[in-house]
């Protein structure tokens, strides 16, 4: 990447003047940046062994850099189950359509208010049904 961005940005301008939105040049110039000693870092000291570890900043990024998107995701899932999700059990249930009727849905709020009212009386009455029986 870091030897194409210059020419992909250029040609991008050469398409339409006003190229990528600058914060998406900075969240590339950043990526480009993160992880790179010579960008900036910090010195660590472990007191077991007494070495001295060099770690390079982060991009902190949520958008491109894979490594600070993983972290972030890691630490939102964390946060959720240490302090926001009760100590229950929990089952999720996924609502997915075949491509050809999304768009449909997409653009017609009221069809998509619909299926999902259709899909939570189905699920509701499955899982009622289930508990009933098994009281």
């Amino acid at each position: 990447m870091q030897a194409h961005l210059a020419t992909f940005l250029a040609e991008l301008r050469e398409v339409d003047e006003r190229g990528l939105p600058r914060y998406v040049e900075l969240e590339f110039a950043r990526y480009l940046a993160c992880g790179i000693l010579s960008e900036g870092f910090t010195r660590v000291r472990c007191d077991g062994c007494g070495n001295d570890f060099l770690v390079a900043f982060s991009c902190k990024s949520s958008g491109i850099c894979p490594s600070c998107t993983a972290r972030r995701a890691h630490e939102v899932a964390a946060h959720l189950v240490q302090h926001v999700l009760p100590r229950v059990p929990e089952r999720q249930w996924v609502f997915s359509f075949p491509r050809r009727i999304r768009w449909h849905l997409g653009n017609d709020p009221d069809l998509m208010a619909s299926a999902l009212n259709m899909f939570l009386r189905a699920l509701f009455t499955s899982t009622a049904v289930g508990r009933a029986g098994s009281a």
